[in-house]
């Protein structure tokens, strides 16, 4: 299991593991978690070994910066 939990954080995993993203916004100069959510790698809808990232409360792959 991989948990990401930052601000703009992103996560990878394995076929069959599992990854646990959070997404935040900025509330009146503070930021706060908006969402938290988990997806097991099934090498189909998440890729293997690929970053994910949890934007409007939808895993979306990144580049691996």
């Amino acid at each position: 299991m991989a948990i990401a939990t930052g601000y703009e954080s992103k996560a990878r995993g394995a076929v069959g593991c599992w990854i646990v993203l959070t997404e935040w916004k900025e509330i009146d100069d503070e930021y706060h978690i908006i969402d938290v959510k988990s997806i097991k790698v099934d090498g189909e809808k998440i890729k293997p070994n690929t970053f994910y990232r949890l934007v409007n409360g939808e895993f979306v792959e990144v580049e691996d910066e």
